[in-house]
This record gives C-alpha cells, structure tokens and sequence, in this order.
C-alpha cells in the first residue's frame, strides 16, 4: 500500500497560485471588487488551514498480495530447557507407569544382589524416577518450549538461521523418519529430544557432534541421525534401569548429568563402530546390539572414551579392541 501526503503548505501555495489569477483588477472594476478579492483569499486561506494534512491512498497489484513472514524463534540453550521441562512435570502424575528397576528373582537376584552394582543412593532416587517420567511425557505441539527445542535442534544441525515450518519433509534432513517429529518421540518422550539438544547445542559436544551428524549424511553410510539418537536414550534407560549407573551416580551425586554424558558416550561408540566397519543401514541391528552390550558392561569406560575424543578428537585405544569384534 502507497500513501501520498499532500501538505497543508503545499495546499496553500496552489489556491495562492490560482487565486493570483484574479488578482488582475480591471480598470473598470471599481476598487471595492478588489477589496473582496482580499476577502476571498482570506476566506480560502482559512478553509484549508482547517483542512491540514490530507492522505491519499493508492493500492497496487503488488501491495496487495499477501506477505511471507519468515518466523525466527530464540535459540534455547540445554540449560534453559532443562529447567523448563522440569519444572512442567509432577512426578506423581506417572508414578504408576515407572519401572525403575528390573524385577529379578530366584538366582539373578541373589546374584546381583551379592555381585551386582550397589544400590543407587536414596538421595537420587526421586531424581532417577524422574527420568523415567520424563520419557512418559509427549511431545506436545501446543507446548512452546517443545516447539523451541526441535527447531534449535534443526538449526544447529543444518545451520539454517529461521525456522522450519512445524510439519514436512525437511525434519529427514537432521534424521527424523516422516513429516513430523513428534511420531518418532513417542518411544522415548521428552526425554529422547533433551537429550538430542543436549548434544546438538552443548560446547562439549561440538566435535563429537559434528562428526557423528556428517556420517549420518555420507552416501552409503547414511542413518537417520535423531531416531539414532532416541535409540540412544533408550539405551541410556535400560542402563539406568539394569542400575549399570547406579555406581556412577552415586559418585558423582548426581542422575542427570550422568546419563547426558553417557548418552552422548555410548552415541559415540556407535559412531566410532559405524565408522570403522563402513556399515550402512543393513547393519543397524546387529551394531545396536553390540554397542548396547558394550555400553551396559563398561559404562565408565564410555565416559572415558568421551572425555578423551573431546579433549583429543579421536578415541581411546580400548575402542580398537573392542571394535574387531563388531561387524562390518
């Protein structure tokens, strides 16, 4: 839309312009007749300072076809989502539903009862269940925050400054398996996507990140990099639940900060077997299977492993060793 402004001033000068015109007084006329001239001018002059400001507008073709609002939503950062994903749960609401530990019985128990992990501390045990109500918890699309983590995910990933619209195509970019992300969450809840932003926006993680993320888009060795991520965390809970953690826990005083780590550690075992076997899709069971066995065993030697490819940008020699075993 155009608009043109015609002044006040500007009006002024034009009736002063055509009033001139009669300003010619024939000899005939008597002086009287210019008298009202004057009267006209000042009556004129009046009329438009009354008016002022006049705004014409003019509509074109182009104008008025519909604009295309490119949405820019705030990067969230793991912490803040943390905090607000956190704070949005009650605990008790899925209580029911938690299975935080395994039900063992007759000589398993007593096995692991005299030879397994030891208990996790009682001081984390709301923390741990915690956990495992927040893989209960849906994406929910109403939700903002929800909507916040996906969409910093995609850009970090892609490096795309605006956002993906909620629904198509693009979220198989960064690995998700259809139209919509919430489908592949289902598995592992709210949960499955902090963890994907804590490895997607973390410091820490910004080599092991873009390392893991590259292969996943590599010709033949591609995998779908998110839903690889959410097999990930259900890892991670079959870990916390077998109490393969308990011991790492207890020392460090703390659940959270302990499975985001091993999350992003066992995520780099895989990687690392995927890598050095050159596999593709087709071995995707067979890698998962070991890579969870692996992770379950040495649970410490994952963070290990992790804290030396950070710090170094290649793995530990243990790997080496355990890899000849996978499969290609």
């Amino acid at each position: 839309m155009m608009v043109a402004v015609i002044s006040m001033e500007t009006l002024m000068e034009e009736t002063e312009e055509e009033l001139a015109a009669e300003q010619f007084v024939p000899s005939s006329q008597s002086p009287g007749d210019a008298d009202g001239y004057e009267a006209r001018l000042a009556a004129a002059l009046e009329e438009w300072e009354s008016v002022g400001v006049k705004e014409i507008e003019i509509s074109t073709y182009e104008d008025r076809s519909p604009l295309s609002i490119v949405h820019c939503s705030r990067i969230l950062t793991y912490e803040e989502a943390a905090d607000i994903i956190i704070d949005a749960v009650n605990i008790s609401d899925y209580r029911h539903s938690i299975r935080s530990t395994v039900q063992r019985k007759g000589l398993k128990k007593l096995w692991h009862k005299l030879f397994g992990p030891p208990k996790i501390a009682v001081t984390l045990i709301e923390e741990r269940d915690l956990m495992f109500a927040l893989a209960l918890v849906p994406f929910n699309t109403e939700c903002q925050s929800h909507g916040q983590m996906v969409q910093t995910i995609y850009r970090k990933l892609t490096g795309n400054t605006y956002d993906c619209p909620r629904y198509g195509a693009h979220w198989e970019t960064i690995g998700f398996q259809g139209n919509d992300p919430a489908t592949d969450l289902r598995g592992c809840g709210i949960l499955g996507l902090l963890q994907l932003l804590y490895l997607a926006t973390h410091q820490d993680n910004e080599t092991v990140t873009k390392d893991i993320y590259r292969i996943s888009l590599h010709a033949t060795q591609n995998f779908p990099f998110a839903v690889m991520g959410i097999n990930m965390t259900k890892i991670v809970l079959e870990s916390l639940r077998e109490d393969c953690l308990n011991r790492i826990c207890n020392e460090r005083q703390g659940v959270l900060p302990v499975l985001n780590d091993f999350y992003v550690g066992t995520y780099l075992i895989m990687f690392l077997s995927w890598t050095k076997h050159a596999a593709t899709v087709y071995d995707t069971g067979y890698i998962m299977q070991e890579v969870a066995k692996f992770a379950k065993g040495s649970p410490l030697k994952v963070l290990h492993n992790l804290q030396h490819y950070r710090n170094n940008g290649v793995h530990s020699h243990f790997c080496d060793e355990h890899f000849t075993s996978l499969a290609a």
